[in-house]
């Protein structure tokens, strides 16, 4: 979606606002925390795209302009990355297809807080039985065995489209998701008191 001239220059006086107001805060807060990793995917890192750098557009995450309007998102924005090797074995009348990634980052310090595993099962080769009975759960039941519960949050849900059959693993940090819930909180005051 196109910019424009007069949305540019508000996105960027706000960028400097929180830059000015929440950042210090929210870097101290955020450096307190160690990164850790779970499955080859490590929890407070922060993504190396330009458009998450000092002038880019996803410098911070706080919403976007509509018809002329500033909304915020609200909910967790993710973003799609490619799946490391999660060494999970599905048994075979499953029918395993493939896998997805997103991720999600702090909104202001931009550090690495959750992310979501998308795997794909055929319907045309696999049960519906088969794959809630057998897959379902699977990969956030050996990430729980691994990692302590008061540092990873691991659940489940489970889609049914029309081809496919899909099993959402979500994993969060508990560290870091409750500081980037103290950043929401933060920039939404912000953004509330500039109405």
């Amino acid at each position: 979606m196109q910019l424009s001239q007069s949305e540019r220059i508000a996105r960027k006086e706000l960028f400097a606002q929180i830059e000015a107001a929440l950042l210090p805060e929210a870097a101290t807060r955020i450096s307190a925390i160690d990164p850790f990793d779970v499955e080859s995917v490590m929890f407070g890192s922060k993504p190396a795209q330009k458009a998450y750098g000092v002038d880019g557009d996803l410098r911070f995450e706080l919403g976007r302009w509509d018809d002329g309007v500033f909304v915020p998102f609200g909910a967790r924005l993710l973003h799609p990355f490619r799946p490391p090797d999660l060494d999970v074995a599905y048994p075979k009348e499953t029918s395993f297809l493939w896998r997805n990634m997103f991720r999600h980052y702090t909104p202001i310090t931009r550090r690495l807080d959750y992310f979501e595993v998308w795997d794909y099962f055929s319907t045309k080769r696999a049960t519906d039985v088969d794959v809630r009975e057998k897959a379902l759960g699977l990969l956030s039941a050996r990430i729980a065995k691994k990692y302590p519960a008061g540092k990873v949050k691991t659940s489940f849900r489970y889609i049914r489209y029309a081809e496919q059959y899909v099993v959402v693993t979500e994993v969060e940090s508990r560290e870091f998701a409750a500081a980037g819930v103290e950043e929401y909180k933060a920039c939404f005051r912000l953004l509330n008191g500039r109405k």
